[in-house]
Parts: structure tokens; C-alpha cells; sequence
């Protein structure tokens, strides 16, 4: 799957490990020398860095097939978790959310 948008990436990552290693892995792939730098996430999948003739760098993810509904559950589970849990702030009354 490629990606053209590093937040986007960011995202995905940080659905399967914490966000700060997500961010840091995302920076050394794109410090990186090699030609198309690349690291495993926990045998899950594959982020790959390309760096187009023009100097732009886009990401390209590979998620291990006997590991892809695994993956996809994942990101369902934190995108249901986020999608509670703005929803709950949204609902509380302003009191509460302050703390009052």
C-alpha cells in the first residue's frame, strides 16, 4: 500500500505500537542512506521508505498476508476506541470535562 502522507503512516504504526516508536522508527527510515530504506514492525508488516528521482520521499506498507486480519482488527479496534472516546467528551457536560 503506498502512502504519500507520513501522518498517515504515523497512524497506522501507532496502531500496533506506541506512537513515540512509530515516530522515531518513521525518522530513521527517512535519515536513512540506503537506497530504499525499510524495517519490520513486529513481523506484522513492512514500512518502506521511496525517495522519487525528485528528491520526495513517500512510504510504501506491506502487511504480512497470513497476519492481515490480524493487522486490520487492530486498527479497527483503536479506531473504534478513539471514536468512543470522542464521543464520550463530546456528550459530558463542559463541568465535567473541566473538572469542576
Amino acid at each position: 500500500m503506498p502512502f504519500t502522507n507520513e501522518a498517515d503512516v504515523h497512524l497506522l504504526l501507532s496502531c500496533l505500537q506506541p506512537a513515540a516508536h512509530s515516530q522515531q522508527l518513521l525518522q530513521i527510515l527517512k535519515m536513512s542512506q540506503e537506497p530504499e530504506p525499510k524495517a519490520n514492525v513486529g513481523g506484522n508488516l513492512t514500512v518502506a521508505v521511496v525517495k522519487t528521482p525528485d528528491g520526495r520521499q513517500s512510504f510504501r506498507v506491506s502487511i504480512d498476508e497470513a497476519k492481515r486480519k490480524h493487522v486490520l482488527e487492530r486498527v479497527e479496534q483503536v479506531r473504534q476506541s478513539a471514536h468512543w472516546a470522542l464521543r464520550d467528551r463530546i456528550k459530558a457536560p463542559s463541568h465535567e470535562r473541566e473538572g469542576r
